[in-house]
């Protein structure tokens, strides 16, 4: 199996490995994964190559959220300064 930019643990991956079998053989499911996570860092091609059916785009969209009012007030900031 590919790795992505960063490492995952060897338990983690061959837990994924084995839900993924599991998935693969099952009846019309498919494997849910999100993108570049922290834990298991796979990009949107190493995904489809696992044979995920399904991704979350990252960061999430809370953290998109927070970063954004985070760009804001630190804008408001440097208006008051």
């Amino acid at each position: 199996m590919t790795r992505g930019a960063g490492t995952a643990r060897p338990t983690l991956v061959a837990v994924i490995d084995r839900v993924r079998e599991a998935v693969r053989t099952g009846a019309g499911a498919r494997l849910a994964l999100p993108l570049n996570h922290a834990a298991y860092p796979r990009n949107a091609a190493q995904l489809k190559e696992l044979g995920a059916g399904y991704t979350n785009c990252a960061p999430t969209p809370e953290t998109r959220l927070l970063r954004s009012m985070q760009e804001q007030c630190a804008a408001q900031r440097k208006l008051l300064a």
